[in-house]
């Protein structure tokens, strides 16, 4: 019963064409996938190395006011 309703499918793609525009339509999807989670990666390294730099500072201006003055 399954076979009924796959079977347009498989005719479609058992030419030339076909199968040439299922690997383009799939190929497009991958593409969308990985560009996708690569800019959600690259912004949250962004984020990570902005928080890191602020935490540096801070830490720079604490141990400036900290320190012993020299006249």
């Amino acid at each position: 019963m399954i076979s009924l309703y796959l079977a347009p499918v498989f005719f479609i793609c058992m030419n030339r064409k076909g199968i040439e525009q299922s690997l383009v339509i799939l190929l497009f999807l991958l593409v969308l996938v990985v560009f996708s989670l690569a800019e959600r990666d690259s912004k949250k390294l962004d984020r990570l190395y902005r928080t890191a730099q602020l935490i540096q500072q801070k830490e720079a201006v604490h141990t400036a006011h900290n320190s012993p003055v020299s006249y």
